[in-house]
């Protein structure tokens, strides 16, 4: 029981939660969250770590990777946009965690992360290892949606943005790794395939996420609650049936999902995909020169996880995202115009504005749907923005083939990002709501004495 008194004017100071080891001083102060909650965030946190290292080498080592597979500069953007489609699947396995627990697909996802990446280390042929990194994608996002939902069932009210956001910082730091040994790529035995290799180290913390990640409360009701009115099979027969409520009950949410994901992440990647790619090739830098910016600037962008989070909490999760997400245009304008000495300072406004729109996004989006959708919701917001993402890296090598320079196109392709920012506002603010004030779960039973939202666009 919690000595924090629930009167925010009551004089008694309130108990500071003890720091966990792993999370930096510098991410801020530990807000009120029950020890248990944290050590989730943590063990999800740890896994997010190595899988967001195993996702940032396609980034990082991408010259590499085109050098020894054969790929030519005019069809990166085509096999990079390929294996980016390798993340539609995951609309079909995301409704299985909304259907038979999260547990089970976070814990599936990961171990198929995992074996992926370390087969990609043994790649002979550019078309294998686009297979084996579609497998990949496809597992990262049911693994990260599933942790999102997690993280949001789990957590306070008032914290779920700062618990997101430290899930986002934590994922950065795994940034940071593959930074640190992509510094060291031209000296490691096998190069790019040694950092894929790394991939492999979720497979010795098995016994850790088995032990420290349960099923949700709120699934774990909704699931007895469906299984007394629908009977136990309908678990596998009802597969489809979050995908239809979503469309049917909050079509306009659902609009602004979609605009939102769609768009951003088609002008986010086509941006941040060619950055590393660009400080490499056009401006000659060196690995090491690359790996120092990334690990020196890196804490900028690593607390615009946490300050995303916090800022969300306070003033909100749509003015917040607007804000971040227009961020990416005034950053890409002027890093692929200035000079090299110059490159950093717009590097670290496209960083930080790059994280803190997905961590709004990502909140928002797992926040505004009831628990019996809100795994089918991230997975159609990592549809569309899969989608997105593929079509704005191919719309860079279309511009490419129509004459413009590299600069001139992720200059147009960024400014959509603003469009995106609009669409949050199709959303409901969900900024310290209870998840079930926020909207009615079909397959919840009524309860006393609150007003039902099903229906509504903006309960709150």
């Amino acid at each position: 029981m919690s000595d924090v008194p629930e009167d925010p004017t009551d004089p008694v100071p309130p108990t500071r939660t003890r720091r966990p080891w792993w999370i930096p001083f510098f991410l801020g102060a530990i807000p009120d969250v029950d020890a248990k909650s944290l050590t989730l965030l943590g063990t999800v946190g740890l896994a997010v770590f190595f899988e967001a290292y195993d996702l940032s080498l396609l980034t990082s080592a991408l010259s590499f990777i085109a050098a020894d597979l054969e790929i030519s500069e005019e069809t990166l953007g085509l096999w990079t946009g390929l294996i980016r489609l390798g993340g539609l699947p995951a609309f079909a396995l995301l409704p299985f965690a909304d259907r038979f627990g999260r547990r089970k697909v976070f814990l599936a996802s990961l171990l198929g992360l995992s074996l992926a990446t370390l087969a990609s280390a043994f790649s002979p042929t550019i078309l294998v290892f686009a297979l084996l990194q579609m497998l990949a994608r496809v597992s990262f996002i049911t693994f990260s949606a599933t942790a999102i939902v997690i993280i949001s069932e789990e957590f306070p009210a008032k914290h779920r943005g700062w618990g997101m956001g430290i899930f986002g910082a934590l994922g950065a730091l795994g940034y940071g790794l593959s930074a640190i040994l992509f510094s060291q790529i031209e000296v490691l035995p096998g190069g790019w395939r040694a950092l894929y290799l790394v991939g492999a180290a979720p497979l010795l913390f098995l016994p850790l996420f088995l032990r420290n990640v349960p099923e949700t409360k709120r699934f774990a009701e909704i699931q007895q609650q469906r299984d007394e009115l629908e009977g136990p099979t309908s678990n596998l027969l009802g597969w489809a049936q979050p995908i239809r409520d979503l469309f049917t009950t909050y079509p306009q949410r659902m609009l602004g999902v979609t605009l939102a994901c769609f768009i951003y992440a088609a002008s986010e990647l086509a941006v941040m995909q060619f950055v590393p790619y660009f400080i490499l090739e056009e401006h000659g830098w060196e690995p090491w020169e690359y790996s120092a910016l990334i690990l020196v600037g890196g804490l900028i962008p690593l607390w615009a996880n946490v300050a995303a989070g916090r800022l969300g909490d306070r003033f909100g999760r749509r003015p917040v995202g607007m804000v971040v997400m227009c961020m990416l245009p005034l950053g890409a304008i002027n890093f692929f115009h200035v000079s090299s000495d110059k490159l950093a300072i717009f590097w670290i406004i496209l960083s930080f504005g790059s994280v803190a729109a997905n961590v709004m996004l990502r909140a928002i989006v797992t926040e505004s749907f009831p628990t019996s959708q809100r795994s089918t919701a991230a997975g159609w917001m990592t549809l569309t923005g899969t989608v997105g993402a593929a079509l704005g890296l191919w719309s860079i090598s279309w511009g490419q083939s129509m004459g413009y320079s590299l600069p001139t196109v992720e200059s147009i392709v960024s400014c959509f990002a603003i469009i995106a920012g609009l669409a949050l506002f199709l959303l409901p603010e969900t900024r310290g709501l209870e998840l079930e004030e926020i909207s009615d779960d079909p397959h919840a039973a009524p309860q006393a004495g609150r007003p039902a939202t099903s229906g509504s666009e903006n309960p709150a």
